[in-house]
């Protein structure tokens, strides 16, 4: 067959023939294709649409994805009508090979089933089935259907794109996916909707309403924190006033008490200090003869308590000793008849376990060898065999060899299969033929004969009729259409000129009243009634200042008793300072006197001290006076080691007497005397150690004495001292006392009338009484100056009055505010009066400049425009009659349409003028379509009225060839299938083979298994011998020969006796370790008894014995010791509570006037106190709020960091879709514009109009630029868009496809273009069936009949095809072309933006010089007026432009500065040099357009390099 190759040597992809069994409507139907372009032409409802869809389901199956709609679902959409087999075949050529694709479909992806074959190799083709379209078009299924299969679905790329992409850059430069692109900007557009979204929503809207709500909250608490500064500065004055009135009570009830009797109760409590002594002094006899009787020491309660415990550990260890020696010797006699059952040695566990095992082995062994005995029964397939075998001899051999014949006798099988569907499919295309011949022959002769009948109605004739009515029509309705609006203009000015006629007399009598109403007030023009309105305010503030002092006058005015008072102290008063200074002297006196009795108090207690002390160093005395006899340190004995080589000896002895011989027991008599002389010699050594300690405990005792005397001896020459001390401080606060008191008393007896003693209260009533008459005084002096302010200005406001009422008399009579309030109204109406006239003389010549008409003309009743209008009637009518009298002679030619309206007439023309183009049309196309049919068919006309092809009658030769083929096969497998019992006709040969196949199988695997089953058994016995012997010697080793008992259970027992005899070794030591741990203790306990009685027992025993009596007197002398403190303790109480005072003053008046003082002192200390609560109790509540400030800042600090960080990413991510944004754009602009050329000279061969150019975006979008304008393409008309889209295929065809041109489907796609276009679409379609094949399919004869071959634009179209390919070639060649575009430095690229005026803050320190990668930079809010609020990111760039550290953030709320402090951290570079800048940029700008910019210079000492995410 020949290969596709079309002109210009460019190898194509082509279609050859396709069969449907059932898809849609289509039943049992054959297609075969032809080179160029397949015209497939039928009515609508034929399944054109289902053919289409038929031959890209065959590529690409179909879309896995499921829809309930029908129309969206194309696998239910078309299921077979009539039921059958869903799908087809279809062979096509590609690369010079041909194919054949065969699928069908189920109701589901997975019951789908596809082959493809090469139909020369007749061998499986190595493409994968689910990826034909892909691998031979390099382009998905929605791509597909975008480019090569060319319907009626408009401009829409939708999801195709990223696949064309891709298929492009593989033709250009082999570079990465644009879709990969597209992939990552929408992943990374996924990330910024998580910072950013609209409506302030996001995680960056969210933060900084958190932001929003926490500064809010901040600012709350500062004000709270403001206003807590005056509560607590009173609370401070609170607590200076209660300091002194507690000060000044504590004096007063002091001096209260004093007067109520004090020395009544100093007697007193004296008498009963003495009594205290006496007692005290007893029981101190008491004590010290205790404490002599214990040798000069008292034991503490912790050493009783200690020896207590000894005493009872004693008795329980001597019992406990003799419990153990008792399970000592139980352990022993269990151990020993343990060893004697097992013949004096016991087994050992790993020689129990290994006769376990080797038992074990053998039980393994005989069970394994049972289990191998019992094969399993033979299958039945080893059985059938088996019987055949003896029936046949090589039986097996034979039946192998027919079963390796299946694979042959399959393929003649399918071969035949094919051959008889073959036979089937030619008689069914020879008469589908056929019937096709007689139909276009029948139809041809049809349309001849209408077009005969309509030849008045060609074009020639009707077009120029046509057009001309079409001008009249045109005409008559704008000629109509101009009279309507010209009676409505006319009627429009008549009444326009009336309303403008009556508004501009309503103007002119509006402008004249208002004059009158202005001449009318003149009286109240700003010049005259200002100056009187300001007077009036002025005379108002001063009657307010009367008012106000006439109201102090009560407040102020004296009372007969204050005028009294004034009279009776006409002379000087004392001076306030110098009461003071009297006041702080009489309470430094009191303040002496106070110290004074401490002092006195202290000296009493010092002498009794020294008292107490010279006691104890007599009782001393008689205990260092005392001597010792020297007792020396005993040597310690050998007994233990005695002891313990003895219990050796016994153990040893009583071993060997037992286990070997009786005589040698007399090694335990020797032991046992060792054990008697270690024990004799330690109970000596003992005694002697008890009376050594006893020595060492009196001697410490007599140190502790003599240390102790020699520290009361300092603490009596000490105590000296201090009583000399207090006596000299007592001397000098009585010589203040009397120096101070003597000066108070003369300033009392000056200023006081009734004299008296001093006191405090005193010098305050003095003080008191001279301040309320100074006080006085100037209450009077205040009084008679209100007096004379209120005359004066009383007089000024009468006169200046008086004058007013004569200027405006409608002012008399009414207060200063009634007077202002009437001038301010009158002066408000004259005000609006005026500007009601000069608004009124404003509309007026407004009006008149609007109108455009001069003022006198006002003055008539007609409208100056009237007459003008009326002219153009009158031309209106004369254009008229023209396009009547044309009208009429298109009747005169056309009769027919004499009584029809325009619409009706062009209609009626129009119709038969397509009428008969159509007839012609479709008669030109049904002979095209005969002739072609003819020689596609491969017939004659003579032959296609034949009933069957002669191509039958050889196909059945070669089925015939096949079938004795199969026939030789099948003779050799019949005879040993039989013998199986299997059926061997032609339908179940393959299956009978396969079965007998597995049958054999089986019998193989069987007859393997019985010879292994029985070398196995042999091995096991040589085994199980050799185990029985070594068991055997093993028991033999141990004692363990056959006893009547099973092996287990002799095992078990001898475990447990191994067990038992190890748990009584372990008691016997554990016995043993704790026997001598007892002993020990035991030991340690009498020792410590011992040597406690030798301390303490200085005294004869009574029947109780030493420790009793010892326990006893501590006893005793801890219970007087408390009785003595408790004594002290009174007495302490007493002396303190009784203390002597010098206050001797009389009781009487005196007291009561302390008394009152002491309530009112109380009154106001309760009063401030319950200030100073609620004080405390509003500063606490507001402390519990602001407890939360340092939180709340640390927290919006917290989210400026992480808005700061989302604002840092968000950036990050945008700059990076900006950067990949323009490398897809660069990428793809590679081919863009070539197929933008293509689709523009498609274009513009079309429409033959060089104005109208198409533009593509990266998405292949189409715009169309037409006179300078660009507008979407979706705008234009249905027919454009068809237009637009089918070019942009074309281009997208041309550019895809370079090395092979693909077929194309075209789906009926100038449907909705007219005459013209249709006519160069025709034209295109024949160009382009020159270089690759066309499959359309077209519901019309109009739209399928041929065009011109000789037309300018069909050369047109030529050349554009054959240039297509040097224009790949060179896109492919300048894709890989570098380009030197030259670039700025990233320093360069930054720019102060043209807005930015100055920025809203700055560095508080611009010379600040960087020392250090990390540093912190203060900012302030610069001196430029408010600052509007804003976000704004700061980074600092080096020499290179290089960035150096993450962005930082701060923003500007309510004029303030988020913070005011941030810290840097640069990465610095070794290239990055000395001179830095800051950056400032305002967030959302471009990345290189900062508000401001500022120099720092860096003296780093090291430079290093950090990661910072950017």
């Amino acid at each position: 067959m020949e290969r596709a190759e079309w002109k210009g040597g460019v190898r194509g992809m082509k279609l050859i023939s396709m069969h449907v069994d059932d898809f849609g409507g289509l039943h049992n139907y054959d297609y075969t294709f032809g080179d160029g372009l397949n015209v497939v032409l039928h009515d609508n409802g034929w399944g054109k649409t289902t053919m289409a869809t038929f031959l890209k389901a065959m590529l690409y199956g179909y879309d896995p994805r499921r829809s309930k709609d029908i129309t969206e679902n194309e696998r239910k959409r078309y299921l077979p009508w009539q039921g059958g087999r869903y799908g087809g075949s279809l062979d096509f050529e590609s690369e010079g090979v041909r194919y054949r694709i065969t699928r069908t479909f189920g109701e589901t992806p997975r019951f789908d089933t596809a082959k493809i074959i090469n139909l020369d190799t007749r061998t499986t083709a190595r493409i994968s089935p689910d990826k034909i379209g892909e691998t031979l078009f390099h382009l998905d299924a929605n791509a597909f259907q975008r480019s090569v299969f060319i319907n009626q679905n408009g401009l829409s790329i939708d999801g195709a794109a990223s696949s064309i992409h891709t298929r492009l850059n593989a033709l250009v430069s082999q570079a990465n996916d644009v879709a990969t692109f597209d992939g990552a900007i929408a992943r990374l557009t996924q990330q910024v909707k998580v910072y950013e979204k609209t409506g302030a929503r996001g995680q960056l809207g969210d933060i900084t309403r958190q932001i929003s709500e926490r500064e809010r909250l901040r600012d709350r608490l500062e004000h709270d924190i403001v206003e807590q500064d005056a509560a607590r500065e009173r609370i401070i004055q609170i607590d200076a006033l209660l300091s002194q009135i507690d000060k000044d009570l504590e004096e007063k009830n002091k001096r209260l008490d004093a007067v109520a009797g004090e020395e009544k109760k100093r007697e007193a409590a004296k008498k009963m200090l003495e009594d205290l002594r006496g007692q005290i002094a007893a029981i101190q006899q008491e004590m010290n003869a205790i404490e002599t009787e214990l040798g000069g020491h008292v034991p503490t309660t912790a050493e009783i308590d200690q020896i207590k415990r000894h005493e009872q550990s004693i008795a329980s260890l001597k019992a406990r000793i003799q419990e153990l020696e008792s399970s000592h010797e139980a352990f022993t006699k269990e151990y020993a008849v343990l060893v004697e059952k097992h013949g004096g040695a016991l087994p050992t566990p790993a020689q129990l376990d290994e006769i376990q095992g080797i038992y074990g082995e053998i039980q393994g062994i005989i069970t394994a060898g049972a289990a191998d005995a019992a094969l399993p029964k033979a299958p039945e397939e080893y059985e059938l065999i088996h019987a055949a075998t003896e029936r046949t001899p090589g039986f097996v051999n034979q039946l192998q060899k027919a079963v390796d014949s299946h694979a042959s006798i399959q393929t003649l099988l399918h071969q035949r299969e094919t051959q008889t569907r073959d036979i089937q499919r030619e008689s069914e295309s020879w008469a589908s033929k056929t019937k096709r011949f007689a139909e276009l022959k029948a139809e041809l002769d049809t349309l001849q004969a209408e077009l005969a009948a309509q030849e008045k109605y060609r074009p020639a004739a009707a077009e120029p009729a046509i057009r001309i009515l079409e001008d009249c029509q045109k005409k008559h309705g704008d000629l109509a259409r101009q009279e309507t609006d010209l009676q409505a203009e006319i009627q429009r000015e008549t009444e326009a000129w009336a309303e403008k006629k009556k508004r501009y007399e309503d103007l002119k009598g509006e402008v004249a009243t208002l004059q009158a109403e202005l001449d009318r007030r003149g009286a109240y023009d700003d010049a005259h009634v200002r100056p009187t309105i300001a007077k009036l305010e002025e005379l108002q503030r001063i009657q307010q200042r009367v008012d106000e002092k006439q109201e102090t006058i009560p407040s102020i005015a004296l009372t007969q008793d204050e005028e009294a008072l004034l009279a009776d102290t006409p002379g000087d008063l004392p001076d306030t300072d110098e009461g003071a200074a009297i006041l702080n002297k009489h309470r430094n006196i009191t303040q002496h006197q106070a110290e004074a009795q401490g002092v006195k108090a202290r000296l009493d207690g010092e002498k009794s001290k020294a008292d107490s002390l010279l006691a104890s160093l007599t009782q001393l005395e008689s205990v260092t006076g005392s001597r010792l006899n020297v007792v020396d340190e005993p040597k310690k004995p050998a007994g233990t080691a005695l002891i313990v080589i003895g219990i050796l000896l016994i153990l040893t002895g009583a071993a060997l007497g037992v286990l070997m011989i009786p005589a040698l027991a007399a090694v335990a008599a020797v032991g046992l005397l060792l054990c008697i002389i270690g024990a004799t010699g330690k109970s000596s050594y003992k005694k002697k150690v008890q009376a050594y300690e006893a020595y060492q405990l009196a001697d410490s005792q007599r140190q502790e004495a003599n240390q102790k005397k020699a520290e009361i001896q300092a603490q009596l020459t000490r105590e000296q001292a201090d009583i000399a001390s207090l006596e000299h401080e007592l001397s000098e606060h009585q010589s203040v006392i009397d120096s101070d008191g003597s000066e108070v008393s003369v300033w009392i007896s000056r200023w006081s009338e009734s004299g008296g003693e001093a006191s405090e209260t005193v010098i305050a009533q003095i003080m008191d009484h001279a301040a309320v008459v100074r006080r006085l005084r100037e209450k009077q002096a205040e009084l008679r100056s209100v007096q004379g302010f209120i005359a004066e200005q009383s007089a000024a406001i009468n006169e200046e009055r008086t004058a007013i009422d004569a200027l405006y008399p409608a002012c008399e009579g009414k207060t200063l505010s009634e007077a202002i309030d009437l001038l301010r109204a009158e002066e408000t109406d004259y005000k609006i009066t005026k500007d009601k006239i000069q608004s009124a003389v404003r509309n007026l010549s407004k009006f008149v400049a609007d109108a455009k008409i001069p003022e006198e003309q006002f003055s008539g009743d007609v409208s100056p425009l009237l007459p003008e209008l009326q002219k153009k009637q009158q031309l209106i009518e004369a254009k008229r009659e023209a396009v009547s009298q044309t009208r009429a002679k298109l009747d005169e030619q056309y009769t027919e349409i004499a009584s029809l309206s325009f619409e009706d007439a062009l209609a009626f023309l129009r119709g038969k003028l397509n009428a008969y183009t159509v007839t012609e049309g479709q008669m030109k196309t049904v002979d095209k379509n005969f002739k072609r049919f003819i020689t596609e068919s491969g017939a004659t006309a003579e032959d296609l009225v034949l009933p069957e092809s002669p191509k039958i009658a050889a196909m059945a030769d070669a089925q015939q060839v096949t079938d004795e083929k199969l026939n030789q096969h099948l003779q050799s497998a019949h005879t040993l299938l039989a013998e199986l019992d299997f059926d061997t006709d032609l339908d179940h040969i393959v299956q009978a083979l396969k079965e007998a196949e597995t049958i054999l199988g089986e019998y193989k695997q069987y007859a393997g298994k019985l010879t292994e089953a029985t070398t196995r058994q042999a091995r096991k016995q040589e085994q199980l011998d050799m185990l029985k012997r070594r068991l055997a010697q093993k028991l033999t080793d141990i004692h363990m020969q056959d006893a009547g008992e099973e092996l287990p259970a002799r095992l078990t027992a001898a475990r447990a006796d191994v067990s038992r005899a190890a748990q009584a070794q372990a008691k016997i030591k554990d016995t043993e370790s704790d026997l001598s741990r007892q002993k020990a203790s035991l030991d340690q306990a009498e020792k410590a008894v011992g040597a406690f009685a030798a301390a303490f027992g200085h005294f004869s025993p009574d029947e109780s014995g030493m420790l009793a009596g010892i326990y006893a007197r501590a006893n005793a002398f801890a219970e007087k010791a408390t009785a003595k403190q408790q004594l002290e303790k009174q007495g302490t109480s007493v002396d303190t509570e009784h203390r002597p005072s010098d206050a001797s003053a009389p009781i009487g008046t005196e007291e009561a006037s302390l008394r009152a003082e002491v309530e009112r002192l109380k009154e106001h200390r309760d009063a401030l106190l319950i200030e100073y609560t609620q004080k405390s109790d509003a500063i606490r509540l507001a402390d519990q709020s602001l407890e939360k400030y340092p939180d709340l800042v640390q927290e919006i600090h917290a989210l400026y960091e992480q808005k700061q960080k989302a604002q840092n990413a968000l950036g990050i991510l945008k700059r990076t879709i900006q950067l990949i944004t323009r490398a897809k754009e660069n990428l793809a602009n590679r081919y863009l514009s070539r197929v933008e050329q293509l689709f523009n000279s498609y274009m513009q061969i079309w429409l033959n109009n060089d104005a109208v150019r198409g533009l593509l975006d990266i998405n292949f979008n189409v715009s169309i630029e037409e006179n300078g304008k660009v507008h979407v393409a979706e705008g234009y008309s249905t027919g454009y868009c068809d237009m637009i889209d089918f070019c942009m295929r074309l281009a997208l065809v041309d550019t895809l496809f370079e090395k092979e041109q693909p077929f194309l489907i075209l789906d009926d796609p100038f449907v909705n273009l007219d005459a013209d276009r249709l006519e160069k679409a025709l034209e295109l379609l024949n160009v382009m069936a020159a270089n690759k094949q066309v499959v359309y399919f077209v519901c019309h004869p109009i739209r399928a009949v041929e065009t011109d071959e000789t037309s300018a634009s069909r050369a047109e179209f030529l050349k554009l095809a054959e240039a297509t390919r040097a224009t790949i070639q060179s896109a492919k060649a300048e894709g890989t072309r570098s380009r030197v575009i030259a670039r700025k430095s990233p320093k360069e690229m930054y720019r102060v933006a043209e807005s930015a005026s100055s920025c809203a803050f700055r560095p508080a320190n611009p010379n600040y010089t960087i020392t250090n990668n990390i540093f912190s930079m203060s900012f302030v809010i610069s001196d430029t007026g408010v600052p509007r609020d804003g976000s704004f990111e700061l980074f600092f760039i080096d020499a290179l432009g290089h960035v150096l550290n993450d962005r930082q953030m701060i923003e500007i709320t309510n004029g303030k500065l988020s913070t005011d402090r941030i810290q840097f951290s640069l990465n610095t570079r070794d290239d990055s040099g000395s001179e830095y800048e800051l950056m400032i940029r305002e967030s959302g700008q471009d990345d290189y357009e900062v508000v401001a910019r500022y120099p720092f210079r860096a003296k780093l000492a090291f430079t290093g390099t950090f990661s910072f995410d950017f």
